[in-house]
């Protein structure tokens, strides 16, 4: 038997997981069918009812020239994302909760200044207003 072609194999593997994807979802009621050979679609309906599309696409990558393809370090790289991107965002969660409590403190500290201008006023117009009525009474 003539040995296969790397292309041949890969392509083997890739039609043996495309179908077993196929049927899996099939038998699931999912309405699949191939678009291409190495894609396949289903519609879907999202929560108000606007139909979508899935597509699903199996590749056998190969590595760069001289390489071979490292899927479990792709995984590691994809993981390290992930997890710096979570990082990020929690970090800016708190920059913003502690940005937040400051402009609090500063409202707070600006209302309360503005009170405190407002007493002043006050006590003065009494003060003016209490000189002005014992001017009145001489």
């Amino acid at each position: 038997m003539p040995k296969k072609t790397e292309g041949a194999l890969k392509t083997e593997r890739r039609d043996y997981f495309m179908q077993k994807i196929k049927d899996f979802l099939t038998e699931q009621g999912e309405d699949v069918a191939f678009i291409s050979g190495n894609t396949i679609n289903l519609p879907t309906v999202d929560e108000y009812e606007n139909e979508r599309w899935i597509e699903i696409k199996v590749s056998v990558p190969a590595g760069a020239r001289g390489e071979e393809y490292d899927g479990y370090s792709l995984r590691e790289d994809y993981d390290l994302k992930i997890r710096e991107q979570a990082d990020k965002k929690e970090r800016l969660a708190k920059e913003k909760a502690k940005k937040a409590a400051e402009q609090k403190v500063k409202r707070e500290a600006l209302a309360k200044k503005r009170e405190e201008e407002r007493a002043e006023k006050d006590r003065i117009r009494a003060e003016l207003d209490a000189k002005e009525a014992n001017k009145d009474e001489e």
